[in-house]
């Protein structure tokens, strides 16, 4: 269990990422969504960050 640990605080320590989004309800049953995400990785190496970001859009309904 002490292995685990040690494995998922080193991979925080290496990985993180924030996703914010914007919804918009035009009707009770469709959604349009708007995706922002940003990430830095570092390597096991432990060299500079390296920074990804994109955008994506969604249209979803239900019937």
């Amino acid at each position: 269990m002490v292995h685990l640990r040690k494995l998922v605080v080193t991979l925080a320590k290496i990985f993180w990422s924030i996703m914010p989004a914007i919804s918009f309800k035009p009707t009770s049953q469709t959604v349009i969504r708007f995706n922002y995400r940003f990430q830095e990785q570092r390597d096991t190496f432990g060299n500079p960050p390296a920074a990804t970001d994109g955008m994506s859009f969604g249209l979803s309904t239900y019937f």
